[in-house]
């Protein structure tokens, strides 16, 4: 989605239930608008987590996702313009002297990842870390009560999605962004 955006592609102003089915059956078709529309019009911004609406419903009376998902990204793609967006198996890569910020799917969270994904390789990715961060600084986001033994926490936001454990009990969350470094 962000090389596309970087292209000259612009999300759409609006989108209907029956778009978002759309762009979630053709994911492979269309990656980049399912990026956009998994995430922007999304329940709590959770990738195809269900259509977002609110009590007004969706549109021009309600809670347009879509066109606060576009306005929100085109916002922060001003300040973009030369990051470089590489969408590939992290043991692939290997940078020097580099900014590098990983958003892997969170750890014990949602399980459509996994259904995409399949299992992300957590203990590889945190030893990839390290590695990468010997000649980077490298940020990595993840909820406060998965962040490694050693891992340092550059910023924390209390977080609006909550968690529930096996028992139905809610979690409160932290979301972090963590550190090798030291910054």
């Amino acid at each position: 989605m962000f090389q596309e955006l970087q292209n000259g592609w612009v999300p759409p102003d609006f989108v209907s239930e029956e778009d978002y089915k759309n762009a979630r059956i053709n994911m492979d078709k269309e990656p980049h608008v399912a990026g956009f529309v998994g995430f922007a019009c999304s329940f709590a911004g959770k990738f195809f987590g269900g259509y977002a609406r609110d009590s007004k419903g969706c549109g021009e009376s309600g809670g347009n996702y879509a066109l606060r998902g576009k306005n929100s990204i085109l916002k922060k793609m001003s300040d973009l313009t030369n990051a470089k967006f590489t969408c590939e198996d992290f043991q692939n890569l290997n940078y020097n002297n580099a900014l590098i910020y990983c958003d892997p799917p969170y750890k014990d969270t949602t399980p459509y990842y996994k259904k995409i994904l399949g299992t992300f390789p957590y203990d590889t990715f945190i030893e990839w870390t390290k590695k990468q961060s010997e000649n980077n600084i490298v940020l990595i986001s993840e909820y406060k009560h998965n962040v490694p033994a050693g891992a340092k926490i550059v910023l924390e936001i209390p977080s609006r999605t909550s968690i529930r454990d096996a028992s139905g009990n809610v979690i409160e969350t932290v979301e972090v962004l963590w550190t090798w470094n030291e910054i």
